[in-house]
């Protein structure tokens, strides 16, 4: 897991300006390119904004049968033959998609879609979860291997890490002495008296008795001499086999590490280069669509509002209980790609939450005045009747779909809560609310 503080690949650091990618041209910032397009890029979101809650009403979905979706359709393609022409099949298409969204709704929703998506994503995909599925078998093998004492099991760790191989040798046959020290006793006797016999031990015992009954003198003590001199060796030998390691190993280890130190760190490195840009186009996206239409900020403003945003993006993602085992797992796989998509994703899924909460934290939601030719941006002053700065006129109840003035109302927002709570613009100019 990154230290507390690391960016995640999310942003550049301390509010200095970060370069963009292609086409994430900031029309929010005062004074820079792009204003024209922040007159239109969210201008339209924020006047329905503005209408659906001007009056503190609730601009939240609510769910309505696919048979009033579709009939509601049908009265507005009924009542408005240029709309009937100019969406000829919007009716079928509609239905098509409500049919996908049950579909959807099946296998537990979109968002749970997506984070069944993601788990396989961070697993390699289908071919991922192949070669886990080989890899598990192989492993379960193992497992019996060492449950029935397979010799096989021997060969096979021997030949394909003949060194762990060696050094685990030692602290096996001190374990077995815990476990069982008959089983034990057996076994080091069974290994000093092939050692005895290969190393001519037994031998050079008959010969000192030979030499004492014979009365050599000379003969035993050179014999006995030869016998001492090897058990002196084989206590050195034991020291030795105890302490295990020795510097070449910690010398390999060492490097071993820093090698892979490197290869995380230039990972990391190439994946951050790849996601901040991507990030940074949807943080300032969203941005714009949220911000009350025309608004402006300032530079250093916006620079802080980022960092904030950041900041707070991440540390919701580190709050995640999945977050730092994924992204430890992603760094050590060596996959860039896979890195990439997983940090993308996780930081869209938090990134709109945080873009409103920070703007309101900073005041921007409120309307207020713009800077652009010195021309107000309020959107409440944008909602006068007939924009001649007249009161907005409110009507009790909710009006019939040929009433409804769709150039002041989103057909998406009127379908979605003429069942139950909201607001609409009528042909008289006035505003509906039931």
């Amino acid at each position: 897991m990154p230290d507390e503080g690391e960016e995640l690949g999310l942003l550049g650091g301390e509010g200095e300006e970060v370069e963009l990618a292609e086409g994430a041209e900031e029309s929010f910032i005062e004074g820079e390119e792009g204003a024209e397009g922040a007159e239109g890029g969210g201008a339209a979101e924020g006047e329905e904004g503005a209408e659906g809650a001007g009056e503190g009403g609730s601009r939240a979905i609510v769910k309505v049968t696919p048979l009033e979706v579709r009939k509601a359709l049908r009265e507005i393609s009924t009542t408005n033959p240029e709309f009937a022409k100019k969406f000829p099949t919007l009716e079928k298409a509609v239905t098509t998609a409500l049919f996908k969204s049950g579909q959807i709704e099946k296998f537990g929703g979109v968002q749970a879609i997506a984070e069944a998506m993601e788990a396989l994503e961070l697993h390699g995909g289908a071919e991922g979860l192949a070669d886990l599925a080989e890899e598990l078998e192989i492993h379960r093998a193992l497992e019996k291997g060492f449950e029935r004492g397979d010799v096989k099991v021997i060969d096979g760790w021997a030949k394909d890490y003949p060194a762990g191989f060696k050094k685990l040798i030692l602290p096996a046959l001190e374990k077995l002495e815990t476990l069982d020290q008959e089983h034990f006793d057996a076994i080091t006797s069974y290994l000093t008296n092939k050692v005895f016999e290969r190393c001519g031990v037994f031998g050079s015992i008959a010969a000192i008795g030979e030499a004492i009954s014979a009365g050599k003198t000379e003969d035993a003590v050179k014999h006995f001499n030869n016998l001492a001199k090897f058990l002196g060796d084989m206590k050195g030998l034991s020291a030795k086999a105890k302490s295990g390691r020795n510097d070449r190993d910690a010398e390999l280890d060492a490097e071993r590490d820093n090698l892979a130190k490197s290869k995380r760190d230039m990972l990391y490195s190439s994946a951050r280069m790849d996601v901040n840009p991507k990030i940074m186009f949807e943080m300032n996206r969203l941005i714009r669509l949220a911000l009350p239409r025309g608004t402006k900020v300032k530079v250093e403003q916006a620079n802080r509002l980022r960092k904030e945003i950041n900041a707070e993006t991440r540390a919701r993602m580190n709050s995640e209980s999945d977050f730092a085992t994924n992204f430890e797992s992603l760094l050590a796989s060596g996959n860039k790609d896979r890195l990439v998509k997983f940090i993308y994703s996780r930081a869209a899924k938090h990134l709109p939450k945080v873009v409103r909460q920070l703007l309101n934290e900073f005041g921007l939601m409120k309307a207020s005045g713009g800077s652009q030719n010195g021309r107000g941006t309020s959107r409440a002053a944008a909602a006068g009747a007939n924009g001649r700065g007249e009161g907005t006129r409110v009507v009790t109840g909710r009006p019939k779909t040929s009433e409804i003035d769709f150039t002041k109302t989103d057909k998406s927002v009127w379908l979605s809560t003429m069942s139950s709570h909201g607001t609409a613009w009528g042909l008289d100019g006035k505003l509906h609310k039931w």
